[in-house]
């Protein structure tokens, strides 16, 4: 199995010296985009425009 997007962010982010994850303060951020990222790709999750006022929503598909 692959890692996923998020697990490869985690490694790189990782300083073993100080055996610490840099940037945690600000990390959901990013580890928020990996998940979404992810699910885009295995094509897990729709998007939906509604429009200027509205902005776009995801949609959790679920697969069998």
């Amino acid at each position: 199995m692959d890692p996923t997007i998020a697990e490869d962010l985690l490694l790189l982010l990782f300083d073993p010296r100080a055996r610490v994850i840099r940037g945690e303060g600000s990390l959901h951020y990013p580890l928020g985009g990996a998940v979404l990222s992810q699910l885009a790709l295995e094509e897990r999750v729709e998007v939906e425009d509604q429009g200027a006022w509205r902005g776009r929503t995801a949609r959790a598909v679920a697969t069998s």
